[in-house]
């Protein structure tokens, strides 16, 4: 069986040039060779710095939070988890992961610890993305950073009903469906009581 590897001398990035401005994404055609021929292949990769999900869970209500907000690649809005890119730099992922809830849904947890971690599309970007699972959730001042952010909706759904919302298509994003079977798993292995009780006001949340 060829074992392939990334021949570094031979491979460039192609995106961006001097002339373009990005603020994180670049293109690489890496050469990639083996061990069973002197020819290379090449493949153009996306390289993403990395991004954080919040699966913020409410224990006594057993709900979780969402954030529906417009999303330009697909030109409508979506249902999804809380989640934002690791472009901070020398940012932990879990103090991204703090400051995107708060950010995005302007809540605090006591507690945040790693859920899954996975690869959104490895067939041509390198983009991991860090799941974390957030409770004893708390009201803290919201602070959106873009116009989507600002006139997003937030929204709130029991466990129970994640299944229908994603068989239904009401929940589509891939990292949100990953983030919700991943609670239903750890909760399913005995998930170790929060010491701190939600104290969160609802009353900013719509039921989905």
């Amino acid at each position: 069986m060829a074992k392939f590897w990334i021949d570094r001398e031979r491979s460039k990035v192609v995106w961006p040039g001097q002339d373009d401005t990005v603020r994180y994404l670049k293109i690489e055609r890496v050469a990639i060779a083996n061990s069973e021929s002197d020819e290379l292949g090449f493949r153009d990769v996306i390289r993403h710095p990395g991004a954080v999900v919040i699966v913020a869970y409410l224990e006594e209500l057993s709900s979780v939070l969402f954030i529906k907000q417009y999303r330009a690649a697909l030109d409508t809005e979506v249902v999804e988890l809380p989640a934002g890119k690791r472009d901070v730099a020398g940012e932990l992922p879990i103090d991204c992961a703090s400051r995107e809830l708060a950010e995005e849904l302007g809540v605090s947890a006591y507690q945040i610890e790693p859920l899954i971690t996975f690869y959104n599309t490895p067939g041509f970007c390198d983009e991991e993305t860090q799941v974390f699972l957030a409770r004893g959730l708390s009201s803290v001042a919201i602070d959106p950073q873009s116009p989507e952010e600002k006139s997003a909706v937030r929204m709130i759904a029991p466990l129970d009903k994640v299944e229908a919302l994603i068989s239904s298509g009401v929940v589509v994003d891939g990292k949100t469906i990953l983030g919700l079977y991943a609670l239903k798993g750890r909760i399913a292995e005995g998930l170790i009581r929060c010491e701190a009780q939600d104290s969160l006001d609802l009353d900013q949340f719509i039921s989905l």
